[in-house]
Protein backbone atom coordinates (compact mmCIF):
# COMPACT_ATOMS: atom_id res chain seq x y z
CA UNK A 1 0.00 0.00 0.00
CA UNK A 2 1.09 3.21 -0.79
CA UNK A 3 1.37 6.48 1.38
CA UNK A 4 -1.96 7.96 -0.08
CA UNK A 5 -3.97 4.32 0.42
CA UNK A 6 -2.90 4.57 4.00
CA UNK A 7 -4.12 8.03 4.18
CA UNK A 8 -7.80 7.19 2.06
CA UNK A 9 -7.79 4.63 4.92
CA UNK A 10 -7.32 6.04 7.90
CA UNK A 11 -9.19 9.56 6.51
CA UNK A 12 -12.30 6.51 6.44
CA UNK A 13 -11.75 5.18 9.63
CA UNK A 14 -11.61 8.82 11.17
CA UNK A 15 -14.65 9.59 9.17
CA UNK A 16 -16.45 6.97 10.53
CA UNK A 17 -15.19 8.04 14.23
CA UNK A 18 -16.68 11.74 13.43
CA UNK A 19 -20.11 10.66 12.07
CA UNK A 20 -20.34 8.58 15.76
CA UNK A 21 -19.26 10.93 18.06
CA UNK A 22 -21.29 13.15 16.09
CA UNK A 23 -24.29 11.08 16.62
CA UNK A 24 -23.44 11.10 20.61
CA UNK A 25 -23.22 14.55 20.50
CA UNK A 26 -26.63 15.02 19.38
CA UNK A 27 -28.06 11.93 21.85
CA UNK A 28 -26.24 14.31 25.00
CA UNK A 29 -27.92 17.34 23.87
CA UNK A 30 -31.44 15.80 23.70
CA UNK A 31 -31.17 14.27 27.02
CA UNK A 32 -31.27 17.36 29.40
CA UNK A 33 -34.49 18.25 28.45
CA UNK A 34 -36.67 15.60 30.32
CA UNK A 35 -34.23 16.11 33.02
CA UNK A 36 -35.03 19.89 33.15
CA UNK A 37 -38.66 18.88 32.77
CA UNK A 38 -37.69 16.41 36.02
CA UNK A 39 -36.22 18.81 38.01
CA UNK A 40 -39.19 21.54 37.33
CA UNK A 41 -41.54 18.93 38.62
CA UNK A 42 -39.68 18.23 41.97
CA UNK A 43 -38.85 21.83 42.52
CA UNK A 44 -42.81 22.63 41.71
CA UNK A 45 -43.86 20.09 44.32
CA UNK A 46 -41.59 20.71 46.83
CA UNK A 47 -42.75 24.52 46.44
CA UNK A 48 -46.84 23.50 47.25
CA UNK A 49 -45.47 21.27 49.81
CA UNK A 50 -44.17 24.13 51.91
CA UNK A 51 -46.73 25.68 50.83
CA UNK A 52 -48.99 23.10 52.71
CA UNK A 53 -47.10 23.18 55.54
CA UNK A 54 -46.88 26.86 56.48
CA UNK A 55 -50.14 26.96 57.85
CA UNK A 56 -48.89 24.19 60.66
CA UNK A 57 -45.51 26.10 61.50
CA UNK A 58 -47.08 27.95 63.86
CA UNK A 59 -49.43 25.60 65.73
CA UNK A 60 -46.33 23.13 65.74
CA UNK A 61 -44.32 25.59 67.30
CA UNK A 62 -47.00 26.00 70.12
CA UNK A 63 -47.66 22.68 70.70
CA UNK A 64 -43.51 22.07 70.95
CA UNK A 65 -43.01 24.96 73.70
CA UNK A 66 -46.26 23.26 75.49
CA UNK A 67 -44.89 19.83 75.70
CA UNK A 68 -41.19 21.42 76.42
CA UNK A 69 -42.64 23.52 79.31
CA UNK A 70 -44.83 20.42 80.63
CA UNK A 71 -41.40 18.19 80.77
CA UNK A 72 -42.13 16.18 77.70
CA UNK A 73 -40.22 14.72 74.80
CA UNK A 74 -41.22 13.58 71.93
CA UNK A 75 -38.43 10.86 72.11
CA UNK A 76 -40.66 9.19 75.00
CA UNK A 77 -44.04 9.51 72.93
CA UNK A 78 -42.48 7.81 69.71
CA UNK A 79 -40.88 5.18 71.68
CA UNK A 80 -37.17 5.84 71.16
CA UNK A 81 -36.19 5.99 74.19
CA UNK A 82 -38.10 5.31 77.62
CA UNK A 83 -40.34 7.92 78.55
CA UNK A 84 -39.38 9.68 81.75
CA UNK A 85 -42.71 11.26 82.14
CA UNK A 86 -45.76 10.24 81.50
CA UNK A 87 -49.20 11.61 80.36
CA UNK A 88 -51.78 11.46 82.90
CA UNK A 89 -55.01 10.75 82.20
CA UNK A 90 -58.47 11.63 83.47
CA UNK A 91 -59.99 8.10 83.30
CA UNK A 92 -58.72 5.29 85.64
Amino acid sequence: MDEAENFRAENAVLSKQVVALTEQVREAQGQPEPVKAEVLVQREGREQAELAADPLRDPLRAAAKAWSAAGLSRDAFCGEKDPTTRPETNGG
